[in-house]
């Protein structure tokens, strides 16, 4: 996304050098990229060699990506909101869930709302079952 913000046309991606545009990914980034100048190189690549929109499409086509961008981040500012509030009612509930590596207070509610009250249940076999899984007896 902030390839898409910054750089408003393939043009300026080719002409950036490698060493400032490597500093914007890790930047962006957080350094969290395993190989920064590897996918310079590959942006600068695909920037070279793809295809050019006249000025009359390039304008409508930028004002749409730039559209959809605020539409994204709008929506994953909501989901952080539902996260946090699903985890603050997931507190209120005793269960052990979220004890299983991986499994956060959103994937907990989920499991819960799906399953409902496991006395329902004959056994763990059966709820197993339900869940289209097989657990051995340990």
């Amino acid at each position: 996304m902030a390839v898409v913000e910054e750089f408003l046309s393939p043009d300026e991606i080719a002409a950036q050098s490698l060493e400032d545009l490597v500093s914007f990914l890790e930047q962006k980034s957080k350094n969290r990229l395993v190989d920064a100048e590897g996918m310079a190189k590959a942006l600068q690549r695909a920037a070279r060699s793809s295809y050019r929109l006249s000025k009359s499409l390039a304008d409508p086509v930028n004002a749409c990506l730039v559209s959809s961008i605020s539409v994204i981040r709008a929506l994953q500012s909501e989901v952080k909101k539902l996260d946090k509030l699903i985890e603050q009612h997931m507190k209120a509930i005793p269960q052990t869930l979220t004890s299983v590596k991986g499994i956060g207070p959103v994937y907990s509610a989920g499991i819960l709302a799906e399953v409902g009250d496991v006395k329902r249940f004959k056994n763990h076999k059966s709820l197993a079952k339900f869940a289209g899984l097989v657990w051995n007896e340990h």
